[in-house]
């Protein structure tokens, strides 16, 4: 059944699913799709990779196999009460999750692989850093930090009156805050790699040919690390 997360506010509460099987069931797609590759493009080890894919599909077997004992009551209710606001919760978190983790994990693959300052060569393996933790330990860290009771906001009123408020982290927009922060490390790893890859040549062919470093980003950079 959907994680739902309630928050009341102002008389109303809103109940986000956490889209976080949807994203997992993403990333098990790829890891088949990754293993039928390799199936195909070498044959001597087709058969200890199947043996590997079988493995990794028995979670999603006994998935399978429990449709048969469903209650169907209770999915006629949810299809007639919630069902509709669930997946539109799903939908807009999975959207603004994948929308995040590209923004923030290119961007930052970028700074640290094509670019020198104070501080680069820590940032390299800091923002490695949210592999280590949980996204409910972030969660519920966030809280702690942003809630109305945090010390962030405490502090803030204190400076600013008793009338200032922050956008609530107990919402939409706070659950694709902190997926987002858990999730990006993946892309920023590949993208980094794939940026590495190219070296600074081809950056600096662009420059001479007359591109603005944007227009040498967006035309030659970016283009060339799509695959990753």
């Amino acid at each position: 059944p959907p994680i739902l997360w309630r928050h009341t506010k102002w008389g109303r509460s809103v109940n986000i699913n956490t889209g976080g099987g949807l994203i997992g069931l993403l990333i098990l797609i790829g890891d088949i799709w990754a293993i039928i590759n390799i199936l195909q493009s070498n044959a001597g080890m087709g058969a200890k990779l199947l043996w590997i894919l079988l493995v990794v599909l028995l979670p999603l077997l006994v998935l399978a196999l429990s449709w048969n004992s469903l209650d169907s009551t209770i999915w006629n209710h949810l299809l007639e009460t919630q069902m509709a606001r669930l997946l539109g919760n799903t939908l807009v978190l999975a959207i603004g999750v994948i929308v995040g983790v590209v923004l923030l994990g290119v961007s930052l693959a970028w700074l640290t692989s094509l670019c020198n300052f104070p501080g680069r060569r820590w940032l390299d393996w800091a923002l490695m850093l949210p592999f280590a933790v949980p996204a409910y330990v972030l969660a519920f860290v966030m809280i702690g930090i942003l809630d109305f009771a945090g010390p962030l906001q405490t502090t803030l009123r204190g400076w600013l009156g008793s009338d200032f408020r922050m956008v609530s982290i107990r919402s939409t927009g706070g659950v694709i805050f902190v997926l987002v922060l858990v999730f990006y490390p993946y892309v920023y790893m590949l993208a980094r790699g794939a940026f590495l890859a190219q070296g600074r040549g081809l950056m600096e062919a662009a420059r001479i040919l007359g591109h603005s470093p944007w227009q040498a980003f967006w035309r030659v950079a970016l283009p060339m690390a799509r695959p990753a």
